[in-house]
């Protein structure tokens, strides 16, 4: 009796912590579900002469990485990459923090509207909830369409680049130049004190933007190598992106090299790709932008 009674007992704990379980389980599917809704879609995005698209995966439940594009007027988008230190749902409401000061922002005066400024509100944004144990690493570009122009800040994230589609170097003129935007800068939250540095570049038609965390070139597989900054540029050299199918091509090819090089590993950190082309020839101009002078790019 005793014993049928301790048994009785016992199951009535595993009962309840068996609810308890299944309860935290539908709240993290829960939370899952809405960090991956604020992702902008996985299909291509397109605005002016300007194509978008990315990827954005977590490595657990809830992660750190997210990115976000803002469509706005005159033909520009604002691309923004960030990276939470640490994983969870502590790391994910962070990131959500971010993203709601990127989106505050966008919409208050575009015209005002630069990659140190977006950096700047983001920081706030850390500092005020990470209470300086949870930091962020972040890349802010604003590309304008009509100008051939992109302008960037950088919060300590990974060097992003620019792929030259018609520029080749190296034997017979067979591979693309490669352009890496070296801009550093203090990740934000720091107890130092933020320091953002931004720079400028012309774009030349059918130049891409690639911007990426660090989830990507830190990949391991099971002997413990990275994927690597080398082997993710001679992945981009050798493509050549001509229509917004191809980017689209491209970047699940760079998604696929990753999970063929860690050959089942599981990922330790969050992944997130975002690549964006310059393209004016083929813009869909708005009434509004066609009536304002445009400035050819060669």
């Amino acid at each position: 009796a005793d014993s049928f009674n301790f048994m009785a007992d016992q199951l009535g704990v595993l009962m309840r912590a068996t609810a308890e379980k299944a309860s935290l389980d539908r709240e993290m599917a829960l939370a899952r579900n809405v960090q991956e809704a604020m992702n902008p879609p996985p299909g291509l995005i397109t605005h002016g002469g300007l194509s978008v698209v990315g990827h954005c995966e977590s490595a657990n439940f809830c992660g750190g990485d997210w990115w976000t594009v803002r469509k706005l007027p005159r033909d520009r988008v604002l691309v923004v990459v960030g990276d939470v230190t640490g994983h969870g749902v502590s790391s994910a409401m962070i990131a959500a923090s971010a993203r709601g000061a990127v989106e505050a922002l966008s919409t208050v005066n575009d015209e005002l509207l630069t990659p140190e400024e977006v950096l700047r509100a983001m920081d706030g944004a850390v500092r005020d909830l990470g209470k300086q144990k949870l930091l962020m690493t972040c890349f802010a570009a604003l590309i304008d369409s009509a100008r051939g122009v992109i302008e960037f800040a950088n919060a300590g994230q990974n060097f992003p680049y620019i792929l030259h589609a018609g520029q080749r170097v190296g034997p017979e003129d067979a591979t693309p130049a490669l352009t890496v935007l070296t801009v550093r800068g203090n990740v934000l939250g720091d107890p130092q004190r933020s320091l953002v540095q931004s720079g400028r570049r012309d774009l030349a038609p059918g130049d891409i933007f690639v911007c990426f965390t660090d989830g990507v070139v830190d990949r391991v597989n099971g002997e413990g190598k990275r994927f690597g900054d080398r082997q993710l540029q001679k992945l981009l050299k050798g493509t050549e992106v001509r229509r917004d199918q191809e980017l689209v091509a491209l970047r699940d090819a760079i998604l696929q090299q990753l999970t063929a090089f860690a050959a089942g590993t599981p990922a330790d950190d969050d992944v997130t790709l975002v690549l964006v082309q310059y393209n004016p020839a083929v813009a869909h101009l708005s009434p509004e932008a066609s009536s304002s002078p445009r400035r050819a790019v060669l």
